[in-house]
């Protein structure tokens, strides 16, 4: 590890509101840090027993606790060895901010059979935090939120007054074995906590770590259900007018038409949104040579979701097609716009692969990926 390095966890109960305290943390040390900073998640989908894990939390599949919890193990080895690590192992002073870690193992995973320091025992070889955040929130301020919430509820979405003391639990054990655990209060509104949140980052940083508080805080507010309708020819003529430059200060509504032209670009044929689902879900259709059309998906993440949430999405489409023909008349292949502000260190592929894909038919597109087409257009 770069000597240098801080790794920074965020952790807390189901509507503690981690993804829009994580997405805000990670804004403001880029302001300081730039390209040093990252942010990632965990269950991580892309490393090892991602999607196994994915799969149970939302029941598509049974796995005992003892087989949930090696995989958790399994699949944070896997996100330290070609996550975490390397991006750590630099010269230059790095951060790396991770939504939940081993804290969630130990609340979630422990069981009658199954105790916390056995648990803690899987996970021993994983890297130690310098820093872990517990934002602490009600009960029922986490079920407020949560009603809100489109995407259905995971397996571990429930009894929350008996999480909260587990929690707990987990943090003074963590605090026992050495590890510095902070927890903040995230019951007020997102300005205070992001505040209050930075405050401990700064009283915990290396010295060499300088935050300039913000002076708006962001909006992750959902996109629109529709794309406004431009002709082709408009949206290609203002996607030429715009520089590299220019993507990252581009809203959430026009990284969405950008996302559109580019697809439009490189040869697809854009169709109506899909009627039987509510996600931003499009239809799209291609032509190979001799006149063979194939058929997908375009589906547009909301700005306030994280690439973890790529394959929850996905796995929301298939469940509500009407029949299985109307899957299968789709499913040739499926672009996804992660349109978040910071693209999260999503690693679909290892390195010698064809590029960041969930499959050989899905593929991610993120702001990064616009603003290099627009560079080499």
């Amino acid at each position: 590890m770069g000597s240098d390095s801080y790794f920074i966890v965020v952790e807390g109960m189901d509507g503690s509101g981690k993804t829009g305290i994580t997405r805000q943390l990670r804004s403001v040390l880029s302001q300081t840090q730039g390209d040093n900073v990252a942010l990632t998640f965990e269950p991580h989908d892309p490393s090892a027993a991602g999607l196994y894990i994915r799969n149970a939390l939302t029941k598509r599949i049974k796995a005992t606790p003892l087989a949930l919890a090696l995989a958790f193990a399994l699949n944070r080895a896997d996100h330290n060895t070609h996550v975490i690590d390397p991006f750590l192992a630099s010269k230059h002073p790095r951060i790396i901010i991770c939504d939940r870690y081993t804290l969630s193992s130990l609340v979630y995973q422990s069981t009658e059979g199954l105790t916390m320091e056995d648990v803690y025992h899987l996970n021993q070889w994983a890297r130690r935090p310098d820093l872990t955040i517990f934002l602490n929130v009600s009960p029922h301020n986490c079920y407020e939120r949560m009603r809100n919430r489109p995407q259905d509820k995971e397996l571990f979405e429930k009894n929350l007054q008996q999480r909260a003391k587990k929690y707990q639990d987990g943090i003074q054990l963590l605090q026992d074995k050495g590890e510095t655990v902070v927890e903040v209060d995230a019951n007020p509104a997102f300005p205070e906590v992001l505040a209050s949140v930075l405050d401990t980052v700064q009283v915990h940083a290396p010295a060499w770590l300088k935050i300039q508080p913000p002076l708006f805080v962001d909006d992750f507010a959902p996109a629109g259900s529709e794309l406004p309708l431009l002709t082709n020819d408009a949206l290609t003529a203002w996607a030429q007018s715009l520089t590299a430059d220019a993507i990252e200060t581009l809203s959430y509504a026009d990284v969405n038409q950008l996302f559109k032209a580019y697809v439009i670009a490189h040869g697809f044929v854009w169709g109506d949104k899909l009627t039987w689902t509510d996600t931003h879900a499009y239809e799209l259709r291609y032509e190979l040579p001799l006149g063979i059309q194939q058929t997908g998906i375009a589906l547009i993440l909301d700005s306030s979701q994280q690439a973890d949430l790529v394959t929850k999405s996905i796995q929301g489409l298939l469940d509500k097609a009407s029949d299985k023909d109307t899957m299968l008349n789709l499913s040739d292949f499926m672009l996804v716009l992660d349109n978040g502000r910071f693209e999260p260190l999503l690693r679909f592929g290892r390195e010698g692969s064809s590029g960041r894909k969930i499959s050989p038919q899905v593929q991610i597109i993120t702001r990064d990926t616009l603003t290099k087409w627009i560079a080499e257009s």
